[in-house]
This record gives C-alpha cells, sequence and structure tokens, in this order.
C-alpha cells in the first residue's frame, strides 16, 4: 500500500473504530493503575503477615513464659518431695495444679490429708482393737488384752496373766 492508499483506507474507516486520543492514554494508564492495585495490596499484605508474625511472637513468648514457670515448679517439687517422682503424682493432685494451685502445695495438702485420714484409721483401729474380745477361732493366738483392761485387775489377775500381758503391750501404741 503507498500513501495515498493508506490515507484513503484511515479515512473510510468509522471513526469509532480508531482509538482517540483518550482511549490511548487510558490505556496507557490502565498498567499503571493496575500495578498500583497491586503494590496496595501488597501493602496489606505485609501489613497482615507484619501483624500475623507478632502475634505468633506474642503466642511463642507465652509458650516459653508457660514453659519457664512449669520448669520451676517442678524445680521446686523435687527439692521439697526429693523421694517422689513426678511419675508419683496423683491425678486429684494435677487436677489442683489445673485450677491454679502451684504444684508443691497442691502435693503437700494432698500428703497432708493422706497423713490424717491414716492417723484417723490408726486411732479407730486402736478403739476397735480395746473394745474387741480377740480373734475367735481355731486357730486363733492367746487372748490379748488392752490397757484398760489390765489396769482393772487385780494382782492376782496380772500374776496369773502375765505372759499374756507381755504379748499384749507388744500391741499397744
Amino acid at each position: 500500500m503507498n500513501e495515498t492508499e493508506m490515507t484513503l483506507s484511515t479515512e473510510l474507516l468509522p471513526e469509532e473504530t480508531l482509538p482517540s486520543a483518550s482511549e490511548e492514554e487510558s490505556q496507557e494508564e490502565l498498567p499503571i493503575a493496575e500495578e498500583t492495585k497491586a503494590e496496595i495490596n501488597s501493602e496489606e499484605e505485609i501489613t497482615r503477615l507484619r501483624d500475623e508474625i507478632a502475634q505468633l511472637r506474642s503466642a511463642l513468648s507465652q509458650q516459653e513464659q508457660e514453659k519457664e514457670h512449669v520448669l520451676r515448679e517442678l524445680k521446686e517439687f523435687n527439692r521439697l518431695f526429693p523421694e517422689t517422682s513426678v511419675k508419683q503424682i496423683p491425678n486429684s493432685v494435677w487436677k489442683q495444679v489445673e485450677g491454679g494451685l502451684p504444684l508443691s502445695a497442691a502435693y503437700a495438702l494432698y500428703e497432708r490429708e493422706t497423713l490424717l485420714s491414716t492417723v484417723r484409721a490408726d486411732e479407730i483401729n486402736r478403739r476397735n482393737a480395746a473394745l474387741s474380745s480377740g480373734k475367735a477361732g481355731k486357730n486363733t493366738p492367746a487372748e490379748y488384752f488392752s490397757p484398760d483392761e489390765v489396769r482393772a485387775m487385780s494382782q492376782k489377775q496380772v500374776h496369773e496373766n502375765y505372759a499374756i500381758i507381755v504379748e499384749s503391750m507388744k500391741r499397744w501404741h
């Protein structure tokens, strides 16, 4: 095509098919707007990621503090109860620890309650033994006397039952 034919062909085309100057400018601005949108999205993503990193750091810091707290409690427990393994701690103590009570305090309460119930049981057993007339049956050992029974005996009864009284005294607490 020569110049004249080109001029004619462009003149014959309707104006709508030819891009106007403003359309050409808007086509050039479109990629810039896309780049700007991408930058804004990228900045928003960076901000979101920074916030997420800050939250993760905070959670990690909190976990480290909890770990240090648990280690301190275990050290204190081992210092106060060196003969007791952590594996020996009953579930009731762990439930108190979960409720916020320090491990050593929870275990000390458990030991105290155990001791008190043992002392109560021993006292009840002593009272029952004192009231008891002894074992019954074919192969039962000799009769035993309680301290109160021996105190109530006459001199003659003590002399007659001296061997049984000596055996009975071994059972008195």
